[in-house]
């Protein structure tokens, strides 16, 4: 998921590798959703208003970021 989110990945070579793997079509459809979807409605945003965003919006970003970040921990992080 995290991979999907760093835009240094190739997201057509991230989906060839999860296809040979035994990753399930569920699995695989929801870490696409969560990976791309702060990304895009970043991108969209910026695209939209440049970077004139009030306080708030950028805000709301950072706080959606962090929660994100913090979900991932809990998620993956503790296992360890």
């Amino acid at each position: 998921m995290f991979a999907f989110m760093v835009p240094i990945f190739p997201a057509d070579v991230l989906n060839y590798v999860a296809g040979l793997s035994s990753l399930s079509a569920r699995r695989f459809f929801v870490t696409n959703l969560v990976g791309r979807l702060p990304g895009v409605l970043l991108m969209t945003a910026i695209g939209a208003y440049g970077f004139h965003l009030s306080l708030d919006v950028w805000l709301v970003i950072a706080t959606a970021g962090l929660l994100l970040a913090g979900s991932w921990w809990l998620l993956f992080g503790r296992k360890r």
